[in-house]
């Protein structure tokens, strides 16, 4: 995609690409309902092919493989307790119940695991009696620009 995408930029033009990573989602100290459904998340989406994780890694190297310049690289993530990351959490509540169909096809979880009716006020009561503090999904974004008026090989 990104080699077809790039044939259509002038010289000086800008690619950019804005992807999420799985890859650092996690609690501190751990807070294991918030832990597990970022795991049931993970899973489904690994057994997707969505590749979510080490987003930043495989980006640099797509970029390098089409022949574009080295991307510029920033990463954002969520990062917080109950209250600050609570919009997160019920996101990662809304997450797990939209998959929850996949997750039971696959063995993954049932509707037991996930209350879809509390999920939400779960996570953000678990997170806060633990004091956990949550990362959540990164963002990661690149771009770079196209150098001269030759397009990347095909």
């Amino acid at each position: 995609m990104l080699r077809r995408l790039a044939k259509h930029l002038r010289p000086g033009g800008t690619i950019l690409f804005l992807e999420p990573d799985w890859s650092f989602v996690r609690s501190e100290p751990p807070s294991p309902s918030y832990d597990r459904c970022c795991r049931w998340i993970i899973d489904i989406f690994d057994r997707a092919g969505a590749g979510i994780t080490n987003t930043g890694a495989r980006m640099h190297r797509a970029f390098l493989a089409v022949g574009l310049p080295a991307p510029i690289m920033r990463m954002r993530m969520i990062i917080g307790d109950a209250v600050s990351a609570s919009e997160w959490l019920r996101a990662m509540a809304d997450i797990a119940i939209v998959m929850l169909p996949a997750m039971e096809r696959h063995g993954v979880a049932t509707s037991s695991d996930i209350d879809c009716d509390t999920i939400a006020k779960q996570l953000i009561q678990e997170v806060a009696s633990s004091g956990s503090v949550v990362i959540g999904r990164a963002d990661v974004g690149a771009w770079s620009q196209v150098q001269s008026a030759k397009t990347p090989p095909a």
